[in-house]
């Protein structure tokens, strides 16, 4: 459903995770945090800030979408016994972290001036891009192939374990 909130109050709101299911957010400029929480039993989100947060079920599929938000966060919570099947972020200017996920099919990141942030990600394949924000990983597996560009950002890869990197430069 929909939800409204007011300048900088906090939202929460939690969901039934099936396994394998797809999960989609979408900001403007709200930072996005994703959590594994090894005694979390479903998906939960918290919301601080200013713009609109907005829900969407599609059979086990979650879609969240914040807008009209400015400097907010969406800290999102995943039972560590879960495994998504895809995962989608995409903001304007809000940065991206991940500290800990292992995702089934894909990985898609895409900010224009955020940056992102990853500590340890695996999943089949793993698409980051941004225009000009910095991306910062510490460890990326993937089982078939990853690509990460920054047309003006910086880019730094500490570990990387998997079948092709790709590393495009304009």
């Amino acid at each position: 459903g929909a939800l409204r909130t007011k300048q900088n109050s906090k939202m929460t709101e939690t969901f039934a995770l099936s396994d394998s299911a797809d999960l989609s957010i979408r900001t403007e400029s709200d930072d996005i945090t994703l959590l594994s929480d090894p005694q979390a039993t479903d998906l939960s989100f918290v919301y601080h800030g200013s713009g609109k947060a907005t829900t969407k079920r599609d059979g086990e599929d979650l879609s969240i979408i914040v807008s009209g938000g400015r400097n907010g966060s969406l800290t999102v919570t995943i039972p560590q016994s879960s495994t998504l099947g895809e995962l989608s972020l995409s903001t304007k200017s809000g940065a991206v972290d991940l500290p800990s996920l292992s995702v089934k099919d894909d990985v898609e990141i895409r900010t224009i001036s955020g940056k992102v942030r990853l500590a340890d990600l695996s999943s089949k394949e793993i698409e980051i891009s941004t225009t000009n924000g910095d991306i910062s990983l510490a460890s990326v597996t993937d089982r078939e192939e990853t690509e990460i560009s920054s047309t003006s950002g910086a880019l730094s890869l500490d570990s990387y374990h998997g079948s092709d990197l790709y590393l495009p430069t304009t």
